[in-house]
């Protein structure tokens, strides 16, 4: 689910007003510098927020967007969201080839048109239109008007491109009129852009930003989630079908959200009877907490859809109770009232899967793409339970690696406020263990261990739904080893936490090692690959969101008249980055490995990247080397 702008629009849209409009844009008019690393270029993007009234507003767009070539075809679409409260009132577009002659018009009846799942009771509907160029470059204007009645909660943010991946931007404006009386709050992200405010013939204000030459920017590897330029923009006031909205706090905010939820969390009672014979012979809370989220992820479904009041008010629990299925809003509320019909308090929780960071000294929920729950502490020793509801597998109260360390809102009336989900690095543990028996030809009987814990624990988890054929394929690409053959694979997940996979498996290998001569080249870890370095001209800081640790241990045994004639050298590094220690010992007739290279999680600036790769290349060396075996 997406919470969506001022209008509920996934404003993807292209788009133009006619006022705007000129006769051709050739692709000649775009300076070089402009062109240069781009896959599309913005000619026009200038938006015109007009609002009549706390409940009445008018969008008009007027984009004019290029693409250089195939890469750059998304450029093109366009895409808005309509419901109950919005409608699209007009659009045109006109396609132009490189010179600027137009190749094909579109009008509104031209595009796809479709509801969601009218068994739902939606009010959400989407218009879009993907244009398939038969040649580049390409160049699309579109005209839209979109007007907003009876719900205002946000207004359309200004994005701006250029340090957005390779699309660069000549222009951009947004205006916003602002009728006497009416005052909003504005937050810049990763951006200086300051508006020109005057005063409008009616005694309001008239905000303007704009932006020019903009070129595009290489992306780089490792760049921070939240890293995308845009001026949010939000009323003080907001309003619903005749009743203001106070948006000055959290706790206000909060306040009238739960008043959406009123009412809807009434269980049939068939379901109230499941939930009890589910649960009144438990005594611990936490069980019933778990026998409540077993039968959830056992008979509902997930659909991401967005139906209710702009993307907020969850389904009612009867209508998800009867369809079976929801979005992530409609499954956490049904866990919510599941657990209030047993005496467990919880709390609608909103956070987005991508952005980290989220503002709480600003009041919007644009910022946030999904819903989860927040369970508090039931006893003493229990910590604050984060359940994610729209996963049939993952573990009750498993934090995986798109919530963890996230800021979120979680909504508790007046006593709304940001949070933070816990991000423990010291549990991301993967572990591996490989044994080994050489034979003089250099191949290999293998034993294999695999464990996930913690993030780690997602690389492993579900590895019991593959098929055994999958299951194996899926070792033999995880193994550096050449002429690989895996059977008996056993899989084992905890029921509790801290949750682990683990998976098992013994092989062979027809050339473990590479015998030449009396000398056999054997891999010192053959259960890694190599990590991608940075580029060291990267303009954006390095972002490590989730620490982690692997731990390797590899076990040779060697058979009869083979000795070691040379081991890799023993690694001890530490750096702000991380460490990484890697030795190898030979006793006997055996050989251990033992390597261990811990992330730290960070931002760490880009002018750094030279250093952050040395730790990287140490890293590779070493699980890259070779021993050197001598058969008699």
């Amino acid at each position: 689910m997406r919470i969506q702008n001022c209008l509920t629009i996934t404003v993807l849209c292209i788009a133009a007003t006619t006022g705007y409009a000129q006769s051709s844009y050739p692709v000649a008019a775009i300076s070089q510098e402009l062109i240069e690393g781009a896959n599309a270029v913005v000619q026009v993007d200038e938006t015109e927020v007009t609002v009549k009234s706390a409940g009445e507003v008018v969008v008009a767009c007027h984009e004019v967007r290029t693409a250089l070539n195939a890469e750059g075809q998304s450029a093109l679409d366009f895409r808005c969201g309509v419901s109950k409260y919005e409608s699209l009132k007009s659009f045109s577009a006109v396609m132009y080839d490189a010179q600027g002659n137009v190749v094909k018009k579109y009008k509104k009846g031209d595009l796809a048109y479709s509801e969601y799942f009218s068994g739902l009771k939606s009010d959400l509907a989407h218009y879009w239109l993907t244009p398939a160029p038969a040649r580049y470059p390409c160049t699309l204007e579109v005209n839209y008007e979109l007007v907003k009645k009876d719900m205002v909660l946000s207004y359309p943010s200004f994005v701006t491109f250029g340090n957005r991946g390779r699309v660069s931007q000549v222009s951009g404006g947004y205006t916003l009129t602002l009728p006497a009386g009416m005052e909003v709050n504005v937050r810049n992200e990763n951006t200086e852009i300051l508006p020109l405010v005057t005063s409008s013939a009616n005694g309001g204000r008239v905000y303007r930003w704009e932006v020019a030459d903009l070129p595009a920017a290489r992306p780089d590897q490792m760049m921070p989630d939240d890293s995308r330029p845009q001026v949010l923009i939000m009323p003080k006031v907001g309003y619903y079908e005749g009743q203001k909205v106070d948006l000055s706090s959290w706790g206000a905010l909060g306040k009238w959200m739960d008043q959406l939820y009123n009412g809807r969390d009434i269980l049939p009672q068939e379901l109230r009877q499941t939930v009890h014979s589910l649960t009144d012979h438990l005594n611990n809370p936490y069980d019933k907490m778990r026998a409540l989220y077993d039968y959830m992820c056992r008979n509902y479904r997930y659909v991401s859809i967005q139906v209710g009041i702009g993307g907020l008010q969850p389904m009612a629990v009867a209508d998800v109770y009867r369809s079976k299925f929801g979005d992530c809003k409609a499954l956490s509320f049904l866990m919510q009232a599941m657990l209030k019909e047993v005496g467990v308090p919880s709390y609608m929780t909103f956070i987005d899967s991508e952005r980290r960071s989220q503002p709480d000294d600003f009041v919007t929920l644009v910022t946030t793409d999904h819903n989860i729950l927040c369970i508090p502490p039931v006893t003493a020793e229990a910590d604050t339970l984060w359940v994610e509801c729209t996963s049939s597998t993952c573990p009750f109260g498993y934090i995986h690696r798109q919530l963890a360390g996230h800021d979120c809102y979680v909504i508790d009336g007046e006593r709304t406020r940001r949070h933070t989900i816990p991000l423990t690095t010291a549990d991301n543990i993967d572990s591996r263990q490989l044994h080994a028996t050489l034979s003089s030809d250099g191949k290999a009987e293998i034993e294999v261990t695999l464990e996930g814990k913690g993030l780690e624990f997602e690389s492993l988890h579900g590895f019991a739904q593959l098929t055994p054929e999958q299951q194996r394929k899926s070792l033999v690409n995880a193994l550096s080893l050449n002429d690989l053959a895996i059977n008996d694979v056993k899989v084992g997940e905890t029921d509790a936490q801290p949750y682990t996979a683990t998976v098992t498996a013994q092989g062979s290998s027809r050339s473990y090692g590479n015998k030449t001569g009396k000398r056999i080249s054997v891999a010192a870890n053959p259960l890694r690959g190599k990590y991608p370095t940075v580029r060291t001209d990267r303009k954006a800081p390095i972002n490590v969101p989730n620490g982690f640790t692997n731990s390797d241990v590899i076990t040779l045994t060697l058979p009869e008249g083979m000795t070691v004639e040379s081991l890799p050298k023993a690694v001890d590094l530490t750096t702000p980055y991380g460490t990484f220690t890697s030795s190898a010992e030979a006793e006997g007739n055996t050989v251990t490995i033992r390597q261990r290279f811990q992330v730290n999680p960070g931002k760490y600036p880009a002018e750094e990247a030279a250093q952050f790769n040395e730790l990287i290349q140490a890293v590779n060396k070493r699980y890259t080397a070779k021993l050197i075996l001598l058969t008699h």
